[in-house]
């Protein structure tokens, strides 16, 4: 996406597809952004996050990436919502979500929606910091059916 001098004060939106890393030598007004969507993997969309403080919608898609534990948790204090999903096509995508959310406080989250490729369902059993204090929307999409326990958990944990 060609974003020239005149563009940049108008940018609000971003979308990424299969850049691995490309965040990093582009030259956006990340501070204006307000929504992404991507499957950069998981470092990419942290960087994002992190260069991005007024994002208040993202979609990303999530993996079990074996960068993830070099980030440290951050906190994002305007996301409201998130929808994180798991590509049915990659094999290292069964856990991906409970990854993706260890590494983010999002106190002003009131939307999540967690999309499930595969039949390794793992539902967050807690969430870090004030995340879920004033969650008014949770979806669980899912090729299979979740279980009871699954849904016991998390009424505890909410």
């Amino acid at each position: 996406m060609p974003v020239g001098r005149g563009q940049d004060r108008e940018r609000r939106d971003f979308s990424l597809k299969g850049a691995n890393k490309g965040t990093r030598r582009m030259s956006l007004p990340w501070s204006q952004l307000t929504e992404y969507a991507g499957n950069d993997c998981t470092g990419g969309y942290i960087d994002i996050l992190n260069r991005a403080p007024d994002m208040e919608i993202a979609s990303i898609q999530c993996d079990a990436d074996p960068e993830l534990g070099i980030f440290l948790p951050s906190s994002h204090q305007r996301l409201h919502t998130l929808h994180v999903y798991e590509d049915e096509g990659s094999v290292d995508s069964p856990g991906g979500v409970i990854n993706s959310l260890s590494h983010f406080e999002l106190p002003a989250l009131k939307s999540l929606r967690m999309s499930y490729a595969h039949s390794l369902i793992r539902i967050p059993t807690s969430l870090l910091g004030l995340t879920a204090g004033g969650l008014k929307y949770l979806s669980f999409d899912a090729p299979f059916a979740i279980s009871s326990e699954f849904i016991g958990i998390l009424s505890v944990c909410l």
